[in-house]
């Protein structure tokens, strides 16, 4: 009888050891303890918790082979972006430190060097190691690409971050140190049909070894470019702060540096693109080159509220503003409220030269420091039908040839022209074939050299001196009120 109860017994716990492996194969035992987002692994045959919150974490102390939790955070960003990608995160959060990628471009694969992003997510750098303090200028988070391959083209450069065309403005790259690498053809961030939000970030082009770089650039999409710090980066021939192509972008609030291409440095050029380019300090170029603060060519865009120096570099010559359209596009630009200090190029200087006159020019502020006393201009035409459609409310003082070049005249000394009337007039009296503009005046603005603001000392004709474009935008580069009448140039000082 007792075997029979001990057997009994036995076959009870052997049911009870049964019942509970049958339990532990239905649970996942070895899960770890953060809470997280609980999806198949990509081959299907484990459960794998990742994240927290629908958030993947990243640290340069991380691993690959953690969850992508705080506490297990993983270790490269690529990684974690395509977990992010088949699991459908929202964002990334990155902790402090470097991390380097191989932004080389590939010959047949243009898409898979840098981080490269394909689907909607949003990376956020700048957090401290415990994650309980985010300070992008005190935790600093850098990606840079260390390659030094020439590799890269025009099209497809080199870069620490590519975004592709699937990608929404619901993406957001923000609070980054990103720094181009050393290859031939080198961008910060590149935006292969984009329309991603690049906010926060510090951004350097590379140095390249042969040809260009570029801070950003975009080839089609809608992106938004905002608050970030622009480099166009160094090398022996071009570079570029903002590179569009193709595009419709909001660049809004941005401190750009168009880089030391010896060649020449643009602070933004855009090709055939519509964008608007607006509250930006566009400056500190490094070349003995050419300097453009913003070229267009092919380009309907509005330029408004921004504050343009391109002077004290020693280059060869330098212009504010280009409008380099060809004449049969019939492309109109928009050139409102800004100050511009057209610089002091040695052999020559402009605050706005025009090879296509489908261009509105209202409410700027357009000096010179110096520049050639053959080629400096405030306002330059550089053809015969680049007439613009208005040049309204304009400051423009301090042109050592003329404050405004038409090409309709044969004659040189018809270039130099003076204001009267509001209208601008040639030496002779007579009056300039085009614009017929009004409210334009010839006078010292007294601007702080360093900023452009107006002081104390700026004339009251140049703080109520503008037009009232109150139906086209209604703030400064400041984001203060515009009050009528309206201030001339980027800062409104009633």
């Amino acid at each position: 009888m007792g075997k029979v109860i001990c057997m009994m017994k036995k076959g009870m716990i052997s049911a009870l050891i049964l019942l509970a492996l049958v339990i532990a194969m239905a649970c996942d035992v070895s899960a770890p303890s953060d809470s997280g987002t609980s999806t198949d692994d990509p081959g299907g045959s484990n459960t794998i918790s990742y994240g927290e919150d629908d958030v993947l974490y990243v640290s340069v102390a991380g691993s690959d082979s953690y969850t992508g939790t705080q506490s297990k955070p993983f270790k490269t960003i690529q990684f974690a972006v395509n977990i992010a990608a088949s699991h459908n995160f929202s964002e990334i959060h990155v902790s402090q430190g470097v991390y380097s990628v191989d932004g080389a471009d590939r010959i047949g694969d243009h898409t898979s060097s840098g981080v490269c992003i394909k689907k909607d997510v949003s990376l956020y750098g700048g957090y401290s190691t415990s994650w309980s303090m985010r300070n992008p200028a005190v935790y600093t988070t850098t990606i840079r690409d260390a390659t030094t391959v020439d590799s890269g083209s025009f099209s497809y450069p080199n870069r620490v971050i590519y975004l592709g065309p699937n990608i929404t403005s619901s993406a957001c790259i923000d609070g980054f140190t990103i720094r181009g690498g050393a290859g031939e053809y080198n961008s910060g961030i590149f935006m292969d049909g984009a329309s991603a939000t690049i906010t926060n970030n510090v951004i350097y082009g590379g140095s390249s070894t042969g040809s260009e770089n570029y801070g950003i650039t975009t080839w089609e999409g809608s992106p938004v470019i905002e608050n970030n710090d622009i480099h166009g980066g160094d090398g022996p021939v071009y570079t570029r702060g903002i590179n569009t192509h193709y595009t419709s972008a909001r660049i809004i609030g941005n401190h750009i540096h168009g880089g030391g291409g010896t060649t020449a440095a643009y602070g933004i050029d855009e090709y055939y693109s519509a964008s608007l380019i607006m509250n930006n300090i566009i400056d500190e170029f490094s070349t003995d080159g050419v300097i453009y603060g913003i070229t267009l060519t092919g380009s309907a865009t509005y330029i408004v509220n921004n504050v343009i120096k391109t002077s004290g570099f020693d280059a060869m010559k330098t212009c504010g503003i280009a409008n380099q359209t060809s004449q049969v596009d019939n492309i109109t630009c928009y050139i409102y409220n800004n100050s511009i200090d057209g610089g002091d190029g040695d052999l020559g200087a402009s605050g706005i030269t025009l090879t296509e006159g489908h261009v509105y020019i209202n409410n700027n502020i357009i000096f010179l420091t110096g520049g050639s006393a053959m080629n400096s201009f405030g306002i330059c035409e550089e053809f015969s039908d680049s007439d613009p459609l208005s040049v309204d409310n304009n400051a423009v003082y301090n042109c050592a040839t003329a404050l405004y070049r038409d090409d309709d005249y044969i004659f040189y000394d018809a270039y130099m022209t003076s204001v009267a009337g509001g209208n601008f007039v040639n030496a002779d009296g007579g009056p300039m074939i085009r614009p017929t503009g009004h409210g334009n005046l010839n006078v010292n603005p007294y601007v702080n050299v360093s900023t452009l603001a107006c002081t104390s000392s700026t004339p009251l004709s140049v703080k109520q001196g503008g037009k009232n474009l109150s139906a086209l935008f209604t703030t400064d580069i400041n984001g203060n009120t515009r009050t009528v009448p309206w201030s001339i140039g980027a800062f409104e000082s009633d």
